[in-house]
């Protein structure tokens, strides 16, 4: 029901303003409407689709006869009957190809193939996922440097008054007045940098998604920051190590020696080889050709 009444506002998003969503909502707009999801989703069922056609190829073909006769004589079919002019001829037929070897490779190469789109489309899914989740986190990231340079702007201001007020007094010369407005103009250059910056994520976010551009200006991350707790494999290592939540830094030591043992790793890498759509993709080419 959330996903629904979500991508409805968001369906909408020309007639409102101001939506609010979280990771785990952008995540779940994107699976229901990337475009290059919903074009793969779509060849993947005219796949499976095509996969059902072949087979049905081998499955037991049934038709069924009737047929009508009128005859000026009455005759009976069969001794004891009584003689009757009209008569109703009915049957089933059924067929069953036993064996072709041609039909066979097509149901194997279909099959391989309906596969192969299938593992497409989930790693398109996890590709999009690890994107969205990029593209939303560069959002917020922006997002904060805008606000830095909104601050960094308002101290140069402040000091390149002062200094004014120093050089009426004879506090300043000239040329610190000028150098701090220097600052003040390059921190203004950092400043539009920031905002271009934020505007080139937050479109890219909405490509992502799959929204148009009507929708530029209506859509707006709800994170504020990003918390290591948002990790939950980090999290737990760093709080075993003294992670002070309240200070939110602390002294790492070499992540690849402390923070994960080699047994994690090995699983971790097992899991890859053994759950990776890439290679599976490769065993499906391989089972498809052989």
């Amino acid at each position: 029901m959330t996903r629904f009444v979500l991508t409805y506002m968001l369906a909408l998003c020309g007639s409102l303003s101001g939506v609010i969503f979280t990771l785990e909502q952008a995540e779940s707009y994107a699976m229901d409407n990337n475009k290059h999801i919903l074009a793969l989703e779509e060849l993947a069922n005219a796949s499976r689709e095509q996969y059902f056609e072949i087979i049905a190829r081998w499955l037991p073909q049934a038709q069924f006869q009737g047929e009508y006769d009128k005859s000026e004589i009455k005759v009976a079919l069969l001794p004891g009957l009584r003689p009757q002019s009209e008569f109703w001829t009915t049957g089933f037929h059924f067929n069953q190809l036993l064996l072709s070897k041609q039909l066979y490779h097509q149901i194997k190469a279909g099959k391989w193939d309906s596969h192969r789109v299938k593992l497409e489309a989930i790693n398109l899914k996890n590709e999009i996922l690890f994107e969205v989740r990029t593209a939303y986190w560069f959002v917020v990231l922006a997002r904060e440097e805008v606000e830095v340079q909104k601050v960094n702007m308002k101290l140069l201001k402040e000091a390149l008054d002062e200094e004014d007020k120093r050089l009426k007094s004879g506090k300043a010369t000239a040329f610190n007045v000028n150098q701090s407005k220097v600052s003040l103009a390059n921190a203004h250059t950092d400043y539009y940098t920031s905002v271009r910056d934020l505007k080139s994520a937050h479109n890219h976010l909405l490509r992502v998604l799959g929204m148009g551009p009507e929708c530029t200006d209506e859509v707006e991350a709800a994170d504020q920051d990003i918390s290591i707790q948002e990790f939950w494999m980090l999290a737990d290592k760093l709080n075993l190590l003294g992670w002070d939540k309240a200070q939110d830094n602390i002294s790492l030591p070499k992540t690849e020696e402390h923070l994960f043992t080699c047994e994690e790793k090995r699983y971790w890498q097992e899991l890859a080889l053994d759950n990776n759509p890439n290679i599976l993709i490769q065993d499906s080419d391989v089972g498809f050709h052989r």
